[in-house]
């Protein structure tokens, strides 16, 4: 088993938290792998699949690298300051970084929920990115606060707590369990992922685990952009429901084991 080091990067009164994982075994594969959270409770639903991904990734000579952004997790700042503007620099930060530390020109992404969709944009915006991993993209941000808000209100009924109740101030809600500013809401709910104007990446793997109508619509808007693009399904319709305890989260052991499958394969 592959032990990550655990440091801090960027500035040093701004610092980001990061895990890299070098490989054992030489030479080392060309391109380093960052990956990207979701937001809030979905990062807590994934975490375990991304320490797994990252552990087999380097097994197979990868340098991986996952870090926290801006007020979340481990990373510097308080949880209402974050927003997806500043979360979409941390990225490219965590790219500057794993590329010194990996000595790799080609960096491959991948994301998760609000993760992938920043990594997509980003990507838009770069054009130097040749593979992308985007599992369970937010393609429509306004959507994807009302799924969340929905969720929350779910989550309350099951703790006996009112729908609808509210806690905060007047520049911050919170969302299952996180506390997230007006601002970062107004900014998540004017994503439209389908309105990038250039490929995020050469090649783009899409994993879906649900919502398939959206996810085709967003496969036939990155081939016309000119990403080769390839989609596979794990289906799992419940998959970020808020669940009062996170340790019962199974790790889907086949999609992790086929998203490292084709990382593996587009760098041999």
């Amino acid at each position: 088993m592959i032990a990550p080091e655990a440091f801090f990067f960027g500035r040093a009164d701004d610092a980001l938290f990061g895990l890299h994982y070098a490989p054992e075994r030489t030479p080392h594969r060309e391109a380093g792998v960052l990956l990207s959270y979701p937001m809030g409770h979905e990062y807590i639903v994934v975490h375990r699949a991304y320490r797994q991904l990252s552990m087999r990734l380097a097994e197979q000579g990868f340098h991986v690298m996952r870090f926290d952004y801006h007020a979340c997790g481990n990373s510097s700042g308080q949880c209402e300051e974050g927003t997806p503007d500043r979360w979409t620099r941390d990225i490219a930060t965590a790219i500057g970084e794993l590329r010194a530390r990996a000595r790799c020109r080609k960096i491959t992404l991948i994301g998760c929920r609000l993760g992938a969709t920043l990594c997509a944009m980003l990507g838009a915006e770069r054009g130097d990115i040749e593979h992308m991993v985007l599992w369970d993209p937010v393609v429509n941000g306004a959507a994807h606060i009302a799924e969340i808000s929905d969720r929350h209100d779910d989550m309350l009924r099951r703790t006996q707590v009112a729908a609808g109740a509210t806690s905060g101030t007047a520049t911050v809600r919170e969302l299952l369990g996180f506390a997230v500013s007006e601002a970062a809401l107004r900014q998540i709910e004017t994503i439209d992922l389908l309105a990038i104007s250039e490929a995020p990446a050469k090649h783009v793997l899409l994993v879906e685990s649900r919502t398939p109508e959206t996810t085709a619509t967003l496969r036939e808007r990155l081939d016309a952009l000119g990403s080769a693009c390839e989609m596979q399904r794990f289906p799992q319709p419940s998959a970020w429901s808020w669940i009062e305890d996170p340790g019962t989260v199974l790790v889907p052991s086949q999609l992790v084991g086929s998203i490292a499958r084709w990382v593996s394969e587009a760098h041999q």
